[in-house]
């Protein structure tokens, strides 16, 4: 059987550079749009559980308790903390980071479905419709927490989806998939097991209960 020449692979390779290309131009357009949107006309007032978000990271830095609440997950305020004492106290640091993790997402999703697929090609149209959803890239703009969820479920996937799996790959992994339900959790909307009940009231006689 003949190898492919210089030529055919050339051939090949053209449709899938321009396709890398138009991509990566849709990429730089819809960042720059979704930038203008929220700061062309000031920075965007924070809404709903951003502001809690923030208000919370702010009281940690201020030495309140890490986490103040049993329902909450505890992770997106100590993560804004974090991000605002390296970065200073404003947003655009949590932003950055979390489009950074936007972008991880993006490359973790390629990585799973060429394993999945082994086609690069399959792979790179997934992260593609991944990344190019405004829908999905707006989120890393919003002090919302699942930006960092994703990033730490889709890595877990990642290290679990090779084989063989190494037991540093399996534990790493683990902790991931620990810290994602810290940033949040499956499990809020249950009641908390540690959370305190009141006694229930016993009628007794004179008491009118």
């Amino acid at each position: 059987m003949s190898e492919p020449t210089g030529g055919s692979r050339k051939n090949r390779s053209g449709p899938a550079l321009a396709l890398v290309a138009a991509a990566a131009a849709l990429l730089i357009a819809q960042q720059f749009l979704l930038w203008w949107l929220y700061y062309h006309y000031g920075a965007k007032q924070l809404v709903g559980d951003e502001t809690r978000y923030w208000s919370l990271a702010h009281e940690i830095l201020g030495g309140a308790a890490w986490h103040p609440s049993d329902t909450w997950p505890p992770a997106q305020p100590l993560f804004i903390a974090l991000t605002l004492l390296v970065g200073g106290d404003w947003l655009l640091p949590v932003q950055i980071v979390q489009t950074l993790l936007f972008f991880g997402c993006g490359f973790l999703v390629f990585v799973l479905w060429r394993r999945i697929s082994g086609n690069p090609l399959a792979a790179g149209i997934a992260a593609a419709l991944f990344v190019l959803a405004p829908s999905n890239a707006a989120y890393a703009q919003y002090l919302w927490p699942e930006v960092p969820h994703l990033f730490l479920v889709l890595a877990a996937f990642a290290l679990l989806l090779q084989a063989p799996v190494r037991m540093p790959a399996a534990i790493t992994a683990g902790v991931a998939i620990g810290v994602a339900l810290l940033f949040k959790s499956l499990l809020a909307a249950s009641p908390s097991p540690l959370r305190r009940r009141s006694s229930p009231v016993i009628a007794t006689p004179g008491t009118g209960a």
